[in-house]
Parts: C-alpha cells; structure tokens; sequence
C-alpha cells in the first residue's frame, strides 16, 4: 500500500497529471497530422530523378523569370530556361548588377529582356506585371524565381498539371527544394527545413490543400486576368498567398506532385535564413491567421513536446511514464516524417537527427520573431506588415 500523499503536495502532483495528459494528447494529434501528410505523400510515390516525357502540348506558355542583384546561381538559373517556350527575364534597371548577367543569358538562350522600373514594395509582383503587359498573349504563364535551375521536361510536365479545362484546375505549383551541398550554416538550416521537416512541401500539401508557393508556378492566363493580374500583388508581402487566394474564386489550385522547383541558392548566412522564414511566418499571419500556432503545436512541435516533457517527469517522477510516453510517440513521429521526406526528395545531405534540430528550433525562432515584430526587412527596405499583409 502506498504511502498517503501529503495534503500540501496535492496540487503539485494534480498538476504534473494534466501536463501529461495534455502532452500524451498533443503528441497524438501531431503523430495524426504528421501520418496523413506521410500517407498522402507516400501514395504518390517517390519524385522521379529525371522526368518522364510529358504530354505534347500545344499551349502557347510564356515563362517569366524576375531578377534582382547578382546571384551566385543566376547565370545557371537563367541558362536552364532554354527550350521552345517564350522567355522573358525580369530586371528593374540597368543599374541592376543582375542585368549583365541577364543580358548576356537572354542572347544565348533567346529569351526577352524587360527593363521594368520596377520600384514598389513587392518588386517581384511589380516586374511580372510589366512583363506581361508587353508580352503577346498566352495560354498559361509560368513564373519561376532567378534561383531555380530547370529540367528537361519541367515546365511541359508543370502544364499538364493543370490537366484540361473541364477539370477545373487555374493553377498549379511545384514544391520548393533545396539539394545542392551546404556551403554554409544558413544553407544548412534551409535545406534541413525544405527537405527534412513537416515544412517539406510534398508533406505539407498533404494536411495544407489550399497553399500556394509561387516559386515555380503555372496559371491559366485567363484566371489570371479575371483574378486582377499580378499589378495590385505588388502591395502585398506575401503575393503567391494573396494570388491564390483570388485564383480560387474562379477554379481550383492543384500541387505538381512528380515537378520540383529546384533552388540552388548558396552561400547564405544563418542571419538571411532566419529571416527569410521569419518573413514566411509574419506572411501567415497577416495573410492566414488560423494558421499561425500550427508552426509550434505541428511543424516544429518535436522540441517543444520533448522539453516539456523532461521538465513532467523531474517534476513529478511518479506519473513521468505518461509524458515520458508522449516523448516517445513525437520522436518517432518526427524521425518517421524526416526519413519519408527525405526518401521522396533523394536527399542526402545531413542526417535526420541533425535535420530535426535544426529545422524545427529554427522554426520556433522564426515564429518568435514573427509574432513579435511587424517590422519586415526585404532586400535592404525596412517594411511594415499591415492589416491582410499589405506592406507599408
């Protein structure tokens, strides 16, 4: 027979039982969500390495490219475009030290050079809306960030993702990876959180049906026109998000599942990796609130659950087996996410220990610091983030 507990311990221990019951109850559901984005992703099977032939397409697509500043990977970027679609590459100025390096790949590749002037808060909005203002018209445009090197057969293969016209689909956007080695801490930390995390998109896509990331995207031109063009996105941090959201009224959004926009963007510091996703979070909560505490209680949980955890059963070592139980279930779950996005993307680089501290504290930082701050530093420009992620 026990021992009867002190009255005066009572309260302590009463307690310790709730945070293991709220810790037991929090690891099933982020061992819940983290399964159907496995499952979903999984039926999919594995991104192929090379892509298969597309369909043939006799769709007139027009691909833009924006740039700005002088890349380490832009001469490869850019380069990749070549094939028979129309090409036009995006600089705000001949100022710009990307236009050398723009001008010179357009010759070789044939693409179209457009001197936009762009000058607004999302200067990236502001160029493709010029461009095409001056392009012939098109069926589709494709937009593709100056960082992303293509494949044979990506673009054909982004396309008939939208599948006919009857389906419905105005849409479609290929999952942000990075492969290419670390060169430093900030690549790392990136690669980690795009290939090794609940972050990685081809998980994400899975539990998110209504995300955009405009990093390589195809839309239909006629949407496009009927949602506004790209011109009023220049007010908003967050474009590819508020684009979707007035895409849908006119159909639906769709995830290139077997197309990856393949960013070989390098020789980044921890500091510009931060704030790079601390901007992702703060377009969150402007642009999709509700789904804000989803970057603590799911997407980076792991640490959380585990530090907590620890702190239940030193409290009270008598009921540590319901936390410690919680512990378990996460770091299961979160090692069981990093291997299958891991697999799926034939990603190397690193381990999945290191990838799951890494992605998911940098994670809790950036949410940190989103939720703390308004403020917003892009490109040299100090920005306010106002009411729906408009920048001021």
């Amino acid at each position: 027979i026990s021992p009867p507990v002190p009255h005066d311990q009572r309260p302590e221990i009463a307690f310790a039982m709730i945070v293991a019951a709220i810790l037991l109850f929090w690891s099933l559901v982020y061992a819940g969500a983290s399964a159907t984005a496995i499952v979903r992703a999984r039926a999919q099977g594995p991104i192929p390495p090379h892509p298969d032939d597309p369909r043939s397409n006799e769709l007139r697509v027009v691909l833009v490219r924006p740039c700005a500043g002088s890349e380490p990977c832009l001469e490869e970027a850019l380069r990749s475009s070549r094939g028979n679609t129309r090409v036009v590459f995006c600089v705000a100025n001949e100022s710009d030290h990307a236009f050398p390096i723009v001008s010179a790949i357009a010759r070789e590749v044939g693409a179209t050079v457009c001197v936009t002037g762009a000058r607004g808060f999302n200067q990236k909005a502001q160029q493709i809306a010029r461009a095409l203002s001056q392009e012939a018209p098109s069926d589709v445009v494709v937009i593709c960030d100056s960082d992303v090197v293509l494949r044979a057969g990506d673009l054909a293969r982004l396309v008939d993702s939208l599948g006919s016209d009857r389906e419905g689909a105005v849409a479609a956007w290929a999952a942000p990876v990075e492969l290419l080695p670390s060169a430093t801490m900030g690549d790392r930390i990136s690669s980690a959180i795009l290939g090794g995390s609940l972050h990685s998109f081809p998980l994400l896509a899975g539990i998110d049906p209504h995300g955009m990331v405009g990093k390589l995207v195809v839309i239909r031109s006629e949407a496009l026109e009927k949602s506004g063009g790209f011109a009023p996105l220049a007010a908003f941090l967050g474009e590819d998000m508020e684009l979707a959201r007035r895409l849908r009224e006119h159909g639906s959004i769709v995830f290139a599942r077997h197309v990856l926009a393949r960013s070989h963007a390098t020789q980044r510091s921890f500091g510009d990796t931060l704030a790079r996703f601390t901007r992702w979070v703060q377009v969150i909560r402007a642009q999709r609130p509700a789904l804000l505490l989803t970057y603590p209680l799911i997407l980076a949980a792991w640490p959380l659950i585990a530090i907590l955890a620890v702190a239940s059963c030193a409290a009270s070592p008598s009921h540590g087996a319901v936390a410690l139980s919680a512990l378990v279930i996460a770091t299961l779950v979160r090692a069981l996410v990093g291997f299958t996005s891991r697999r799926i993307l034939g990603r190397t680089e690193g381990t999945i220990l290191g990838d799951m501290i890494a992605s998911d504290v940098a994670l809790l930082f950036a949410f940190a610091r989103a939720v703390c701050s308004r403020t917003v530093m892009w490109r040299g420009n100090r920005l306010l983030l106002g009411k729906n992620g408009a920048l001021q």
